[in-house]
């Protein structure tokens, strides 16, 4: 069922919108860019693109798959690196006629992603505290809750404030919902403009046109809003001001949305039906007219663009030579404040989702178990006699050992490869974003291990150590666990970073942890051959299990291989 168009207020909107308006701030930017081209080795992204955006006004951006939309939008935005191997970039992009590397002002522009990379177990008005809290440094809290009170009434989040997001397992707010608090994230430092990457993709027709007409209202506060849309409706195209439409790297058009048709008509001859989508005539005709059409129109724009709007642009940017850089209003908390807001937003992903931590130490008492029946008494306090004489007696206590080394450090590692690439997303958009660096992120997590390592180390040790009955401090054996489990949760973390998903970290988790055994001390003797000698030194600096170590640690009276048996 067709959804009415949304009619907006434009007064209405300029007096209750969030963002202050250009009559008492710097808001009201514009952005032009002139020949840009941008290429990766032989192959050309941008093709020679020109356009500008002004004050108050929605664009839409269009264009078929592989176009160069979020290109376009990467390079204007400050998000895509042009320097590099194979790298070629020319061209001028200028913000309020000043010409400067987006780099420069991409903390000035809101960039919202495609995917709403937010924390599952935190609410919206969470999340934006947590936002505010980063990147607005200095403001008491009574002017961050005013600020997050104003924003969620303005994105219309107010009923769902205190719901959590979800996911695919939780359940949360709507796709709607979770589009509008993403974009709520980014207006927290109140930006000069706003570029969004197919916000509207997965969602539906209500959700879509909500979600557009708070874009709208935006708009009309000042702040100019940029968005690639796959392919809206009828409904949701007659709500942008201007539209910009490109094709395999050149922009065909970019102009008011209502001279779309009559461009492609008077440049192509294509004439768009009354009761037709015009966003859907462009795209169909895109993807099926011949390309040397396509590449006229593109011509027939650039010239069109040299007569009407590049006098302009160069005036712009004349007058703009000698005024001074406006940086963005954000702030970056201390470290220690970031390593708060960290700590909080991860200690109370724990306590909401307490089922990972109930299924690890639920697994930690099964193994503990298991190990206890299979090696029972292994570990009885003989004489040394006894040992020499009953060597099968040792294999049980020396397999014991071992078992309990390779659990303590599995059993932390495979959670940890696990959960680090889902976070991979989140972490990349809030660090783009500068609301913190890695340092704090790491030890946040970091922080979060110990006790969770603590407890298994407790549990496991307490079960293994009395039914198998180790010799030596119960304490020694919780603390030489402990070391061995954070060890180990430390490689996971690494290779949950570099990996791209958790199937691929755990192919690669053998490659990184079979080494560190065979070279621990457990499998070899105490004088390896020259060749693994290296190898040996070097598994010994960061592992603490070695056999020999952890006897010693454990009070162990007798060790066969020292004594060449």
């Amino acid at each position: 069922m067709a959804v009415s168009p949304v009619k907006v207020d434009l007064e209405e909107a300029h007096e209750k919108s969030f963002i202050s308006t250009s009559n008492d701030t710097d808001v009201g930017s514009s952005l032009e860019w002139t020949h840009l081209t941008f290429s990766i080795g032989d192959k050309k992204i941008l093709d020679d693109c020109s356009g500008m955006i002004r004050p108050g006004e929605l664009t839409a951006v269009l264009g078929p798959s592989g176009s160069g939309k979020s290109t376009l939008m990467n390079v204007l935005g400050g998000r895509q690196s042009l320097k590099g191997p194979g790298k070629t970039f020319d061209g001028a992009v200028s913000f309020n006629g000043k010409v400067e590397d987006p780099v420069e002002f991409r903390s000035r522009i809101a960039y919202v992603m495609q995917d709403d990379t937010l924390v599952a177990t935190s609410t919206p008005k969470e999340i934006l505290e947590f936002s505010a809290n980063l990147r607005l440094s200095g403001s008491n809290k009574k002017e961050v809750d005013e600020l997050v009170t104003n924003l969620l009434d303005s994105l219309k989040l107010t009923n769902c404030k205190d719901t959590v997001v979800g996911n695919e397992i939780i359940k949360g707010i709507s796709g709607g919902e979770r589009k509008r608090t993403s974009v709520g994230v980014e207006l927290i430092t109140k930006p000069e403009m706003i570029f969004l990457d197919e916000p509207l993709t997965g969602l539906d027709s209500y959700a879509a046109t909500t979600t557009v007409k708070v874009l709208k209202d935006l708009a009309a506060s000042g702040v100019p809003v940029m968005v690639t849309v796959h392919q809206p409706s009828s409904e949701i195209f007659a709500m942008f001001d201007n539209v910009l439409v490109i094709s395999e790297g050149s922009i065909v058009y970019q102009g008011p949305r209502k001279g779309l048709v009559g461009f492609l008509y008077e440049n192509g001859g294509y004439k768009c039906p009354s009761n037709y989508n015009p966003a859907d005539f462009v795209l169909y005709k895109l993807q099926t007219e011949p390309r040397e059409n396509i590449l006229a129109l593109a011509d027939a724009y650039r010239s069109d663009f040299e007569k009407r709007a590049a006098p302009t642009i160069e005036g712009v940017r004349a007058k703009a030579v000698h005024l001074p850089d406006v940086r963005s209003k954000a702030r970056v908390a201390s470290m220690r404040v970031q390593l708060r807001e960290l700590m909080k937003r991860d200690f109370r992903d724990v306590i909401r989702n307490p089922t990972v931590q109930v299924i690890k130490v639920c697994m930690t008492i099964v193994m503990g178990l298991i190990m206890g029946c299979v090696f029972f008494q292994a570990g009885a306090d003989e004489p040394e006699i006894f040992w020499l004489t009953n060597r099968g007696k040792f294999q049980s206590y020396y397999g014991a050992l071992v078992i309990t080394c390779v659990g303590a450090m599995m059993g932390s590692a495979q959670t940890t490869i696990l959960r680090y690439p889902e976070q991979r997303a989140i972490f990349v958009r809030e660090y783009a974003s500068n609301m913190y660096s890695s340092i704090p992120y790491v030890f946040s997590q970091t922080l979060l291990e110990v006790p969770m390592a603590f407890i298994e180390s407790v549990i496991q040790i307490i079960i293994a150590y009395f039914m198998i009955n180790y010799q030596g401090s119960w304490i020694l054996w919780v603390l030489t666990n402990l070391l061995i489990n954070l060890v180990s949760a430390s490689f996971a973390q690494f290779l949950g970073a570099v990996a791209n998903s958790g199937a691929q970290a755990m192919q690669f988790m053998p490659l990184l942890f079979v080494p560190q055994m065979i070279f621990s001390g457990l499998f070899h003797s105490h004088e390896p051959d020259p060749c693994v000698a290296a190898l040996v030194a070097i598994s010994e600096l960061p592992q603490v299990h070695r056999l020999p170590g952890l006897l010693q640690r454990v009070w162990i009276r007798y060790d066969p291989l020292e004594r060449g048996q």
